[in-house]
C-alpha cells in the first residue's frame, strides 16, 4: 500500500522512533515514474490503459522508439499523482554491451520543491529473464562531479 502525505511516499521501514519512513518528494517521485514505465497495459485491472511497457523498446533502434506515445502513455500513468511536477519531455537511447542491450531513459521534470528543471535518467538492462535498473537525478549525478 503507498500512501501519500505532502507528496511524500511511506515506505515500510520504520525509524528509530517506530513510526513510518518517509521517502524525499524527488524520490517519491522518481519511483511513481519508474513504477509508471515498467508497468504494462493490462497489469491493473480496474485501468487497463494504464502503463509504459517501457522494456517492450529495449531491442529497438532508436528510431524506431516514439517518444510521444512514450510521453503520452507515462503522462496517463501518473495522472494527477506527482502533483505540481510537470512532464516536460522523454527521451530514449539504446546502448549496446556485451551482456545484454540497455535502454536509457530520459524523464525532464520541474520539480515543485527545486523549482527548476531537473531530469530523471533511468537505465534498464534486461538478463536472461530478470530487468535490471538504477536511475538518479541529473542534478545529483552533477553534485558529484563537481
Amino acid at each position: 500500500v503507498i500512501c501519500y502525505m505532502d507528496r511524500r511516499e511511506i515506505t515500510f521501514k520504520i525509524d528509530k522512533y517506530k513510526k513510518p519512513v518517509l521517502l524525499s518528494t524527488k524520490e517519491s517521485i522518481a519511483r511513481i515514474i519508474i513504477n509508471a514505465l515498467l508497468m504494462v497495459p493490462g497489469n491493473l485491472p480496474g485501468n487497463p490503459l494504464v502503463g509504459v511497457n517501457i522494456m517492450q523498446y529495449i531491442y529497438r533502434k532508436v528510431d524506431d522508439v516514439n517518444t510521444s506515445q512514450i510521453m503520452e502513455n507515462l503522462q496517463f500513468a501518473v495522472g494527477d499523482t506527482l502533483g505540481d511536477t510537470v512532464l516536460d519531455d522523454v527521451s530514449v537511447a539504446s546502448v549496446r554491451d556485451p551482456e545484454g542491450d540497455i535502454l536509457v531513459v530520459n524523464v525532464r521534470l520541474r520539480m515543485p520543491d527545486a523549482r527548476e528543471d531537473d531530469t530523471l535518467v533511468v537505465l534498464l538492462k534486461k538478463t536472461d529473464d530478470r530487468v535490471h535498473f538504477n536511475y538518479k537525478f541529473m542534478s545529483e549525478v552533477l553534485q558529484i562531479i563537481s
